[in-house]
């Protein structure tokens, strides 16, 4: 079967009803990201939060670098949630990265508001990244610097052709600092070997 037919197989899956929940279920074993961190908190300034230039804290990712100064400022911007602290850095660094959005592309009504109408989280973007060559145990259970994945990134480790953005590399690279190692236990045998052919 050729490439065109699988793709066009794996659409018509997707719109089954059902058909998305199962293909995102398969990875609910990962750590969450930002986006998806993000809608479970349920706030009624989703919309503020996602379209204003800065949110409360200093978004940039260069004074994210200072994590310890920031994730307090994040802390205490998110001090009426739950979050374990890494959810909390996760969602801080998708934040920092990605948002703000344009407001004329969303939703008036907050709770209208998906992940389909955002970036990519770096959960996603991982899945979609980081198994051409192997399986998802390799990146998720290596443990680097956000500089040693940028460096690794920036070398053949996405491959010449890569669509991910310099920002999509620098998320992916927060979230495998914040949230490496997986314990191997979570990980399914499947994500332990290369995929087949």
């Amino acid at each position: 079967m050729n490439k065109i037919s699988l793709f066009f197989l794996l659409m018509l899956f997707l719109a089954l009803p059902g058909g998305l929940t199962q293909a995102q279920a398969r990875y609910d074993w990962m750590p969450k990201g930002g986006c998806e961190i993000l809608m479970s908190l349920n706030r009624g300034d989703l919309l503020e939060i996602v379209t204003a230039e800065r949110t409360g804290v200093d978004s940039s990712m260069e004074e994210w670098k200072q994590v310890e100064i920031t994730f307090g400022k994040w802390q205490k911007f998110f001090a009426d949630t739950d979050l374990a602290e890494k959810q909390a850095k996760t969602l801080a660094a998708y934040l920092a990265n990605f948002m703000p959005v344009p407001k004329d592309g969303l939703p008036q009504n907050p709770k209208e508001i998906t992940c389909s109408h955002l970036h990519l989280d770096s959960h996603q973007l991982v899945i979609k990244y980081c198994q051409d060559c192997h399986g998802l145990k390799t990146p998720l259970q290596n443990e680097s610097t956000v500089v040693g994945w940028l460096n690794l990134f920036a070398g053949p480790a996405l491959g010449e052709d890569t669509e991910a953005t310099a920002k999509d590399q620098e998320a992916m690279a927060y979230y495998l600092w914040i949230n490496n190692p997986v314990p191997d236990e979570l990980i399914p045998e499947s994500q332990w070997e290369p995929p087949q052919p």
